[in-house]
């Protein structure tokens, strides 16, 4: 059964990380590497955002605090042992102050971050004319949520913009200096992004049943007055709302490869 479990310190301040287990307390908190205090591995993995798109923001007591008297949903990252070390693995929902049962998988913990912009860097892998493609993220990803209720049916509209680099392209007819090559290469990217985003929001709507991406502050702010009269019962609207992602990928260089101008 998943538990709760935040960074041990002596003092119970709000601004300790909270995180969800199945895994004994004791042997979270008991485990040693190198001498090193288990929480200060907990901290050392949320640092790694920079360069995984599979970990989430850290959140806080506070703000855990903050989510259940505001009554949202929410998701806290699941750490698990692995191979005798601690691991940032999938993701538990919180809806009604409960722990569900659905689970986000490590992978859906990545596409969460592509819906909700919280990716600072990563790789992404894909294929183009089935050969393998990774692209890399260099900077923050930037989103903008626009949202619309008309006789009460909410849509959602989100549009996302990431920039980074071609690291891996196995096509032997790679070709960076061409226009049409180039093209067919974005257009994979965001073809990739924007199936597994789509599948994500499906998994969230039929089977979570919540509102994991936190899309009930972007109501709150720009729907006062639905959100005053019907924020109670933001995951059923949330499940039954239209929810349309766009993404677009700039490539600011191809890494050993090709040309370095700037193009989109």
């Amino acid at each position: 059964m998943k538990s709760l479990t935040k960074c041990k310190d002596d003092r119970t301040r709000r601004s300790l990380y909270v995180f969800i287990t199945d895994e004994p307390i004791k042997q979270i908190l008991g485990l040693s590497d190198s001498d090193e205090i288990p929480s200060n591995q907990l901290y050392d993995l949320l640092d790694n955002r920079w360069r995984s798109t599979k970990i989430l923001p850290e959140v806080s007591l506070g703000k855990l605090s903050s989510n259940l008297q505001k009554n949202v949903s929410f998701v806290l990252q699941d750490v698990q042992i692995i191979g005798g070390r601690l691991a940032l693995s999938g993701g538990g929902v919180i809806k009604n102050g409960k722990i569900l049962d659905a689970e986000l998988s490590i992978d859906d913990i990545g596409t969460l971050n592509y819906l909700t912009g919280e990716i600072q860097g990563g790789v992404l892998s894909t294929q183009l004319d089935s050969m393998p493609l990774a692209f890399e993220i260099l900077e923050d990803m930037s989103i903008k949520v626009k949202t619309n209720v008309v006789n009460n049916h909410v849509s959602i509209d989100i549009d996302a913009e990431t920039s980074g680099r071609i690291s891996e392209d196995w096509n032997e007819q790679e070709d960076s200096f061409t226009d049409k090559y180039n093209d067919q290469r974005l257009k994979a990217i965001e073809a990739e992004i924007q199936k597994r985003v789509n599948h994500l929001i499906k998994k969230l709507q039929t089977d979570v049943q919540a509102d994991a991406a936190g899309f009930a502050e972007y109501m709150r702010v720009q729907q006062p007055d639905f959100w005053d009269q019907y924020g109670g019962q933001w995951d059923q609207y949330f499940t039954e709302a239209d929810i349309t992602y766009s993404i677009t990928v700039i490539v600011e260089d191809f890494g050993t490869k090709g040309s370095t101008k700037k193009m989109q």
